[in-house]
């Protein structure tokens, strides 16, 4: 009998979570050793967090925040964050567990209303998306958004972080953002104009990037 217990542990708390988090007004669907968590059932498939163990075989295509639930049973090791994933115990209870993932799906659902409304932008300016420097640029771009702080204080700056996230160099993040600019302006120069409200020539890559990411901050905050 004891030995089934345990078994049940093991893989009870994805249904019962996903159980939770339905009842909370959320999309969740356990199956087997993990489940998918979103708003919606459209979102279901794109972008949601997924609680896994760490057996787990996630389809890496999907736009998802993995969570894995862990045996750790030592206090230290109840939390940890490494190389992106959260690492969290079973051992909390069930309500504090959804606690954590009600947080970090907001959090996601954040990043991902920034990244829509970065790229409805950049398609607006007709920034060709078929080149390298379009995804350094909305990466850039994010970034800002996220940290004022960090473009406000150095644009360098900003470049570093993107191309650490983009894996290549800051020279390589910087001319490639400035071709994309070139791009937008020489073949509707009237866009950009429309755009900053007042002519503005060709902007440099801060000024781009800090207007974008200041027009989406609004945005941010009239939907909160």
């Amino acid at each position: 009998m004891a030995n089934t217990n345990t078994v049940a542990i093991d893989v009870n708390p994805f249904v019962k979570i996903a159980s939770h988090m339905t009842r909370l007004g959320f999309y969740a669907v356990s199956q087997g050793n993990y489940v998918k968590i979103s708003h919606n059932v459209r979102e279901y498939e794109n972008y949601c967090i997924i609680l896994c163990d760490g057996s787990a075989d996630i389809n890496s295509s999907y736009e998802t925040t993995k969570i894995v639930l862990t045996d750790y049973s030592d206090p230290n090791k109840y939390i940890i964050e490494k190389d992106g994933i959260l690492y969290i115990s079973k051992f909390f209870s069930e309500d504090c567990i959804c606690e954590f993932l009600k947080y970090h799906l907001k959090r996601t659902d954040t990043n991902m209303q920034i990244s829509k409304y970065i790229t409805k932008i950049l398609l607006e300016l007709g920034a060709p998306a078929n080149l390298k420097g379009y995804e350094y640029l909305k990466v850039s771009i994010e970034l800002a958004v996220k940290n004022q702080n960090l473009f406000r204080k150095e644009i360098m700056n900003l470049y570093s972080e993107a191309a650490e996230r983009c894996q290549t160099n800051v020279r390589c993040i910087e001319r490639s953002i400035r071709t994309i600019i070139e791009a937008i302006y020489y073949k509707n120069p009237k866009r950009l104009e429309n755009f900053f409200g007042y002519p503005v020539g060709k902007p440099r890559n801060s000024e781009l990037i800090g207007l974008i990411a200041e027009k989406v901050r609004i945005i941010l905050d009239k939907n909160i």
